[in-house]
């Protein structure tokens, strides 16, 4: 891979080598330059990518070392790499066992945030949270509660309550009433809760509707595909896969 360096010299980025991983972390933590920090963090993600770094090594290191992080794109980016890992690359024993610390880190850094940067963190908490205690707190910004992170937007309440679905946390009427008490719960809302219930049966018959609905437009079917192909409901939906 090749890309360039503050000097528009070019040159190949390697994957991170394991035993320099807290190496790695700690110039994260002294760079000011944005560019060194995010190619040390996509260093370390090729190595997670190779099989040489352990997914759960990785989630560690970004707990330890993005917080300070000012830069909104490297820390949507690193959110996005957690995320995998975590719903991807884990499996349920070894998620669990990293799901509280997580999700505290995530609530810390959405209530401490400048307000430029809390839309970031407040995503990223919305994506990852799997532990007792974010699902509390998703379903308490879900409600509007802004205790629970310091915002409660109309757009992430709703998006927390479809959230809560899809992890299994609530059933779809009280997803409803959360939603129905702040946004219109139209036919797309609908659609999503759907989409995202962990039944087979319920994945089965909106794959049908977004296939065979002519109707549909673009935008509301990737809107549902989201919440229909999570990789936390893999087995349910590998079937419409195939």
């Amino acid at each position: 891979r090749v890309a360039l360096n503050a000097g528009d010299r070019a040159y190949a980025i390697v994957a991170c080598e394991p035993s320099h991983v807290e190496a790695a972390g700690e110039a994260i933590l002294r760079s000011r330059s944005a560019l060194a920090r995010i190619q040390l963090w996509e260093s370390l993600w090729q190595s997670v990518r190779d099989g040489t770094v352990d997914p759960a090594r990785y989630v560690r290191l970004a707990v330890a070392s993005l917080g300070p992080e000012r830069n909104e794109m490297i820390v949507s980016a690193v959110l996005e790499r957690i995320q995998i890992a975590m719903d991807r690359f884990l499996d349920a024993r070894r998620r669990a066992a990293l799901a509280s610390d997580v999700d505290a880190f995530l609530l810390e850094q959405a209530r401490r945030a400048a307000p430029a940067q809390r839309r970031v963190w407040i995503e990223g908490l919305i994506a990852i949270v799997s532990s007792a205690q974010g699902l509390d707190a998703l379903a308490a910004l879900a409600h509007g509660d802004r205790n629970a992170a310091g915002i409660a937007s109309q757009a992430f309440r709703v998006r927390a309550a479809l959230v809560s679905v899809l992890r299994g946390a609530w059933r779809v009427s009280c997803a409803l009433r959360a939603i129905s008490s702040v946004a219109d719960t139209g036919a797309l809302v609908r659609l999503q809760l759907a989409a995202a219930r962990p039944e087979a049966h319920a994945k089965q018959r909106v794959a049908d509707r977004l296939l065979g609905d002519p109707s549909l437009a673009d935008e509301t079917i990737l809107a549902c595909l989201e919440f229909l192909t999570h990789p936390v409901h893999a087995p349910l939906t590998q079937p419409l896969l195939a």
